[in-house]
């Protein structure tokens, strides 16, 4: 191989890399918390919503079986 082939094929794959390092620094920056507006901050927001809609769905659904229990005792004992 010449010189100039090597330069071209270091130049080509220098212009293949280049843009993968920074798509990979960009993800890596976008899943470290910020402080609030990185993909990582929205994530965990999403999952502690779920956590306490999960919460008052469980509190509601504890409340209608309690709801239910009474009036089943109150039918009995009519």
């Amino acid at each position: 191989m010449t010189p100039e082939m090597l330069a071209a094929l270091g130049g080509a794959v220098v212009a293949i890399l280049t843009p993968i390092f920074a798509m990979m620094r960009f993800l890596i920056k976008e899943f470290k918390p910020n402080g609030g507006s990185s993909t990582k901050d929205q994530l965990n927001r999403l999952e502690n919503n779920i956590t306490e809609i999960k919460t008052m769905i469980s509190d509601d659904r504890r409340r209608l079986d309690a709801l239910e229990n009474r009036k089943r005792t109150r039918k009995v004992q009519s």
